[in-house]
């Protein structure tokens, strides 16, 4: 019997799995171990197959990163436009305005455009503003508008710029003058207190770290005062003196925010030509302004800088909102220093908001001015200051404000301030002082304005 029968006879008979390959030649005993072991055969089809599925692992690996896609193109910026804006009716009670003694009921109308046409770099807009009160029983009717050009980029990482150019102007038709007294006691009416104004703004804010902020800003303005008939430059400069002036302002200030608090701390330095207004003499606040006599005085000029931080805390909620405020504002008279002043000026405010559907804000600022060692001083014509030995003015407003939407973009709003003047410079009384001028003017007063309306924004 042959040894390839004989092999099949005894695999059959043991039931030893049948070898896939029996070679032909003679060498059974290196080959049959390989045919009889079972595990040993299974270990190597393993060791096989982990090799073909690394080689496999590997080639697909390979053809992934054979067919990464490229990076796509960056999307050019996409150009928008919008055009937020509000108007406002409101009515309610005016008492005084300023010096001005007046009660009366008024009404005011107030409406707001801005056009805007940008994307994620540049900005360009067109803000409008336009406000009319009319005041019901007095001739103290104001006409207000604003329309101004502005353009902003942030085509600089971590820097952002801005210019605007603007045309103002504040219409007062015929306000009784106080300056202009009638024999019969009446006032005079004059436009003199409508005015225009020209300004060119500039800012640059830098971003340089996380949190920080760093503002640099700039603005001049030009303005452009209504002329009254009586206006004599040549006889009378000092009387119903024009108030054209110009003026320059730097700001800089620093920025910190970290939730919930915002801080603020900077300065703002301004440099004030008038063009009609003649420099005043130290203590007599004489101007020398006239026909004949010693030479006049120059054009007044005035500069100075405010210091000044401020703070802001926001509740984790939204609903809190708290802003405070000081400022020291140094002013110098460049001439003999009759203007020249320090005033503290701070300010507090606080916000509370219902679930987006009532908010109610009140607000106090203050300004305690104190005027220098060379401003008004007892003389020839010249009474005492009511109190002290030094001039001072000092201002107190509180301001309140509730609003409650009602939907479609209407608010209800409510508004009320109330503003009190106290200074130690004497009142003008009729032939007493000035004692050439028949002017009644108490220097000490109380404003009042109270008001309530809708407000309707898109």
């Amino acid at each position: 019997m042959t040894p390839l029968i004989l092999a099949l006879l005894t695999a059959g008979l043991s039931g030893t799995p049948l070898p896939t390959e029996v070679p032909l030649s003679a060498a059974p005993a290196a080959t049959a171990p390989a045919a009889t072991d079972g595990a040993s055969s299974t270990q190597a089809d393993k060791a096989v197959s982990r090799k073909k599925g690394k080689h496999k692992r590997k080639r697909s690996r390979s053809l992934m990163v054979s067919v990464k896609p490229t990076r796509a193109a960056k999307a050019p910026p996409v150009w928008d436009w919008s055009a937020p804006g509000a108007v406002a009716l409101n009515a309610g009670l005016l008492h005084g305005l300023g010096y001005r003694e007046v009660t009366a009921p008024v009404l005011i109308a107030e409406a707001k455009l801005r056009p805007n046409y940008g994307n994620k770099t540049w900005e360009f807009s067109l803000p409008l503003q336009l406000s009319q009160r009319e005041t019901f029983a007095a001739s103290v009717d104001e006409t207000q508008g604003a329309v101004s050009a502005k353009v902003e980029s942030k085509i600089v990482p971590r820097l952002a710029l801005s210019a605007s150019a603007e045309l103002s102007g504040t219409f007062r038709p015929t306000w009784p003058d106080p300056y202009q007294p009638r024999a019969d006691g009446s006032l005079s009416s004059t436009d003199r207190n409508s005015y225009y104004e020209r300004s060119l703004k500039a800012e640059a804010v830098l971003h340089p770290i996380r949190r920080h902020w760093i503002a640099l800003g700039y603005d001049y303005t030009l303005a452009a005062y209504q002329q009254d008939p009586a206006f004599d430059a040549i006889e009378a400069p000092s009387h119903l003196v024009p108030g054209d002036h110009e003026r320059h302002q730097v700001d800089l200030h620093w920025r910190w925010l970290q939730k919930p608090f915002k801080l603020e701390i900077g300065a703002q330095a301004f440099a004030r030509q008038s063009f009609f207004y003649f420099a005043r003499d130290a203590h007599t606040g004489a101007t020398h302004a006239g026909a004949g006599g010693a030479p006049p005085n120059p054009l007044q000029q005035t500069r100075g800088v405010e210091p000044e931080a401020s703070v802001r805390w926001r509740s984790p909620a939204g609903r809190w909102t708290l802003n405070g405020s000081y400022g020291y504002a140094l002013v110098e008279d460049t001439y003999q220093g009759y203007y020249s002043s320090g005033a503290h000026h701070p300010s507090l405010e606080a916000t509370y908001r219902v679930r987006r559907r009532f908010e109610l804000g009140v607000s106090a600022e203050g300004w305690l001015l104190t005027y220098g060692s060379n401003s008004y001083r007892q003389g020839p014509g010249h009474p005492a200051l009511t109190s002290g030995d030094r001039r001072f003015d000092r201002k107190l407003q509180l301001a309140a404000e509730a609003t409650a939407p009602l939907g479609h973009g209407i608010v209800a709003e409510m508004k009320a301030k109330w503003l009190l003047r106290e200074t130690n410079f004497p009142a003008y009384q009729p032939g007493v002082f000035p004692a050439s001028r028949s002017y009644d003017i108490e220097w000490n007063y109380q404003n009042v304005l109270l008001l309530a309306g809708l407000e309707y924004a898109w």
